[in-house]
């Protein structure tokens, strides 16, 4: 009887011992996730942005019907330029998110607008996965198209908020996204 409390009282501590390795292992990886997070917050920072309150740059880009919109077909508006990308796992959830709230949007004097960097086709593919598709798409494939670069887009998803004069209002990735949708 005696050893068989030695061996379960042996037995309990090497449980306690696991799990509390695995407790410092699990709060060693939330620490390096959020270190992960801060650094990609930081990284924005790092990125010669355009600044809120400097003018949006001149863009050429086309709808999916191909037709050619510039810059000039937003001015007197207020508009975000949600920039977008087939292989972007947070753009396939950000996409519907937008499309959900172009109405409010809408409602608030603002014209929520995806800029896809893909083509033509990858663009139409990657949006059939959606059902709705209200909010308009302009196709300036990273190849070839200088709007992503003029417009110092770091990564997708990523937004600009431009207002009616044409000038930067706002920017960020998807936290921004939710900080100004949830103002709406």
């Amino acid at each position: 009887m005696q050893s068989f409390l030695a061996v379960s009282t042996v037995l309990l501590w090497g449980v306690v011992l696991f799990n509390l390795l695995l407790t410092l292992a699990l709060v060693r990886r939330v620490n390096t996730q959020r270190k992960t997070a801060e650094e990609s917050v930081s990284e924005v920072i790092k990125y010669d942005l355009l600044k809120p309150g400097e003018a949006a740059p001149e863009f050429v880009a086309t709808t999916l019907d191909g037709n050619e919109v510039t810059l000039a077909k937003y001015l007197g508006r207020i508009v975000m330029f949600v920039f977008i990308s087939s292989g972007c796992a947070p753009c396939h959830e950000m996409v519907p998110e937008v499309q959900k709230m172009s109405s409010k949007a809408r409602a608030k004097g603002i014209e929520l607008v995806f800029v896809s960097q893909n083509d033509l086709l990858t663009t139409q593919n990657f949006l059939k996965k959606f059902s709705s598709n209200d909010v308009p798409v302009l196709i300036a494939p990273k190849a070839g198209n200088r709007f992503l670069l003029d417009y110092k887009v770091p990564g997708t998803p990523f937004l600009y908020l431009i207002d009616v004069q044409g000038l930067v209002q706002d920017y960020g990735f998807i936290e921004k996204w939710h900080a100004l949708a949830s103002q709406w």
